[in-house]
């Protein structure tokens, strides 16, 4: 997302500026002896401004690093582009009643996942620091990612449409696997919750040969690699003490905090978790309206 800096009072005030410093300069010049046609014209200003530097050779036209080009800006706007493509793909997908396709967002960046994209990457890496090493790094991560998901997009699908599909004999009728939390939740005899779970692993168990690979995240590892409080995935129990204009805090809804000018979203701001991108745009709906009250 790309921010426009708004003009400020110093910005109208330069041009203005810059004519003041320019006509001073322009009156020097025509009094000034006209060089030779041989003279180079940085050299003489160098000469005139700086006596000591007189004798000193002309630039040689040899840029600063800072003016070097940035090899990876065309792979940033590219990924810059997916992923507005991707997010616009997303929203109509929840928001709207035809599926979730992500695949046309991707029609045309195809050299995003060439091998050669990857190597300018970490050529760039290598000789970057700081920011911009972190910055690459970032890139690099990404680029990565969109190989592995496109890798194993065909295995992904599959798994999914068998999910989907998969279904367990209960109370004599077919009813799909997720269903269970809501069946165990409904079922008050400890003996049919503990058949209802082994309904349910039985025929889970089928989709075993799809699986090529897994990882397990506890409470604990979601706490540590992503910063979840308690390793709660909605950053805070969505109870009734904590929902509408109670969530999160009494006296911290509408995702100000008490720190004046930050604000709060995600999970653990209304309506709550879930990756849908509602609490980021309720409170930038609030930002907006708090910055129209400073002007």
């Amino acid at each position: 997302m790309y921010h426009a800096r708004p003009v400020t009072r110093s910005d109208r005030s330069r041009p203005v500026l810059a004519l003041a410093l320019a006509l001073p300069l322009a009156a020097a010049c025509a009094h000034a002896p006209a060089p030779t046609p041989a003279a180079d014209p940085l050299a003489a200003s160098t000469a005139a401004t700086s006596p000591e530097r007189a004798t000193a050779p002309a630039a040689t036209g040899v840029a600063s690093p800072s003016d070097a080009p940035d090899a990876l800006a065309p792979l940033r706007a590219e990924v810059d582009a997916l992923l507005t493509a991707q997010g616009e793909a997303a929203w109509r997908g929840w928001t709207g009643d035809g599926p979730l396709e992500l695949t046309a967002a991707a029609a045309g960046r195809e050299k995003l996942l060439d091998p050669a994209a990857l190597e300018t990457v970490e050529a760039a890496r290598r000789a970057a620091t700081g920011p911009a090493r972190r910055a690459a790094d970032q890139l690099r991560a990404f680029l990565v990612g969109e190989r592995l998901a496109r890798a194993s997009a065909r295995q992904a699908q599959a798994l999914a449409s068998a999910r989907a599909a998969a279904t367990f004999t209960w109370d004599k009728r077919q009813v799909p696997l997720r269903r269970l939390p809501a069946l165990l939740a409904a079922e008050p005899e400890a003996a049919r919750r503990q058949a209802l779970a082994e309904a349910h692993a039985a025929a889970a168990a089928k989709l075993g040969p799809l699986v090529t690979a897994r990882e397990v995240l506890t409470p604990l590892d979601l706490e540590a690699e992503y910063g979840l409080t308690g390793g709660h995935p909605y950053h805070q129990e969505p109870g009734l003490d904590a929902w509408f204009a109670w969530r999160p805090l009494v006296g911290w809804a509408r995702y100000r905090m008490p720190v004046e000018g930050l604000y709060l979203v995600g999970p653990g701001a209304h309506p709550g978790g879930g990756v849908t991108g509602a609490p980021a745009h309720n409170a930038v709906k609030e930002i907006l309206a708090d910055r129209r009250k400073l002007r």
